[in-house]
């Protein structure tokens, strides 16, 4: 969706409302990369009936960003945060994976600790899989990234689990 402007948004808008009744408290994500989220962007969608953003940061560490292919940087996820917070959004939510290739234990209370300096309102979180077809399965084919054992990924689980909730945060929903 980051890939839209403001005046295709607004059409893709007028039209949902000229044909349905969308209840004054409607939940309406807006989806993106961080580095897309520039201040002048958010700015320009602040308008629109947007009232929460949900960004794809999924590690705020460069070298993790690096192994999956990921554009942005850490910063770029830190400052994708901020923007939204600075135009007015108060209901952020945050992607995280765990389990990334090389990742340790401290490296993912570190994203955690992160993620919870930012006053996000959603942190969704998920452990690495593998898809077919992707440049990091075909990595991981070719010897070029391990996967993180069992043992490793439940516990970095655990951790979320016990970081989420001593840091406020209500688990509703499990994807896998």
């Amino acid at each position: 969706p980051s890939l839209l402007n403001k005046q295709q948004f607004k059409l893709i808008f007028d039209a949902i409302y000229s044909i349905y009744n969308i209840s004054n408290n409607a939940e309406i994500s807006f989806e993106a990369n961080p580095d897309d989220l520039t201040s002048e962007f958010i700015a320009s969608i602040s308008e629109l009936p947007f009232n929460r953003i949900s960004i794809g940061i999924q590690s705020f560490d460069d070298r993790d960003l690096k192994r999956i292919n990921r554009r942005h940087t850490g910063q770029d996820a830190i400052n994708a945060v901020k923007n939204a917070q600075n135009a007015g959004f108060n209901n952020i939510s945050i992607d995280l994976i765990y389990g990334l290739p090389e990742q340790t234990i401290v490296e993912w209370k570190k994203q955690l600790e992160i993620a919870f300096s930012l006053n996000v309102q959603h942190i969704s979180s998920y452990g690495l899989t593998f898809e077919k077809g992707t440049a990091l399965w075909k990595q991981r084919e070719k010897g070029k990234v391990q996967t993180i054992d069992d043992d490793t990924m439940n516990e970095m689980y655990q951790i979320l689990i016990t970081e989420m909730t001593k840091n406020g945060f209500e688990a509703y929903e499990i994807s896998n």
